[in-house]
């Protein structure tokens, strides 16, 4: 049931993005929408049935990483950013350009006249590719990254097909088209969720440092809270920790996430509580009330979850629900076909979904080994 849920989910993200951008190129875009899920889902089945040793070949596997990389990087030398309307890349750029030049930088507007919404870390890690002078390269590291992960935790031919979904998701495709960052950010909420949950208890030292890097993460997207929520709860209620380990670890992870803003708080002290994410997220995604509604669903999803495997499963799950409450918030705002059409809606935002989802449609070479060796005992 998860896996079927997890891979329909995900070709619904698919189709959000595929009716959107086919209907640029012809009226027939619906029809030509779905013709492309069902050949996905088609070459999802296909692969799952097959049995052939070239889906468990590593040297395969990479070489379709590398040329999906490598055909971007071409795409990157090309495509000018300032001729697309999605404008990551600019409030990235702009932001540094208004630092090292002693303004404020969250006061900075990209070319699309945006205000930065993520948190100061999301910058700072984006630093190396503005030296670089493409933003699109983080986009590629984070698709790279997943697909390293799906390769070492995951059986070769279950990666492989997990690869095949990603390089032919039009959802994919346009987020490192346009030099996005909303997946690469994903990568790394999920690499922590899924590493953070398999700590042993008794390992102080991983533990407390998981709260700095947690802390660190969250002043990346503030929506990382999300499955941050549901693991804690999970580990509340079956008691792997206690109330008081959790307590202290939380205000661990608050005080370096505080820390992160106290730069801008000693340079900028009045300009800083007239704009920061924190004003720029509640006026131009959600109102900030909506967000404590979302730890809710966060909580209760914690609560739900029977198994450390549910966890990523329902972390998707919430990311998803996020969108679709975000969506409809501006639907009813704005309309919403003239959301959806113009953007009012920001779709790529259902991405922070998906490598959560993907993870669920199969599971781990843990998994495996543990279910097997239950059923023999």
């Amino acid at each position: 049931m998860k896996q079927r849920i997890a891979l329909t989910a995900f070709l619904i993200i698919n189709l959000l993005f595929a009716y959107k951008y086919f209907l640029r190129f012809s009226a027939y875009s619906f029809v030509i929408s779905f013709v492309y899920l069902a050949s996905v889902l088609g070459l999802f089945l296909f692969l799952r049935s097959s049995n052939t040793k070239w889906l468990s070949n590593s040297f395969f596997y990479f070489g379709i990483v590398a040329l999906y990389s490598i055909c971007f990087i071409l795409i990157f030398a090309q495509i000018d950013p300032l001729t697309l309307k999605p404008d990551r890349w600019s409030v990235i750029t702009n932001f540094w350009a208004a630092a090292f030049q002693g303004e404020y930088p969250y006061a900075a507007k990209s070319h699309m006249g945006n205000y930065p919404g993520p948190m100061p870390i999301y910058f700072v890690l984006a630093l190396p590719f503005v030296w670089l002078n493409e933003i699109g390269y983080f986009s590629v590291l984070g698709l790279i990254i997943l697909t390293i992960f799906y390769r070492r935790k995951m059986e070769p031919k279950e990666s492989l097909i997990l690869l095949v979904l990603l390089v032919s998701s039009i959802a994919i495709f346009w987020e490192m088209f346009v030099r996005s960052t909303i997946l690469v950010n994903a990568v790394f909420f999920f690499i922590f969720i899924r590493g953070f949950m398999n700590i042993e208890s008794k390992s102080n030292k991983k533990f407390w440092l998981s709260a700095i890097i947690a802390g660190l993460i969250l002043s990346t997207r503030s929506v990382f809270i999300l499955p941050l929520v549901i693991v804690l709860v999970y580990f509340l209620k079956t008691k792997e920790y206690t109330f008081k380990q959790l307590l202290l670890w939380g205000i661990l992870l608050s005080i370096v996430f505080a820390a992160t803003f106290v730069p801008f708080v000693i340079l900028y002290p009045t300009t800083f509580f007239k704009i920061n994410p924190f004003i720029v997220q509640g006026e131009y995604i959600l109102p900030t009330q909506f967000g404590f509604i979302f730890i809710g669903f966060a909580a209760i999803a914690g609560m739900l979850c029977k198994r450390k495997s549910d966890l990523l499963f329902f972390s998707g799950l919430v990311y998803l629900l996020f969108f679709f409450v975000y969506a409809g918030f501006n639907g009813i705002r704005y309309g919403f076909v003239y959301s959806y059409m113009e953007s009012k809606t920001d779709i790529s935002y259902a991405l922070f979904s998906v490598p959560f989802l993907l993870h669920s449609i199969f599971p781990e070479k843990e998994d495996n080994k543990r279910e097997l060796l239950q059923n023999s005992q």
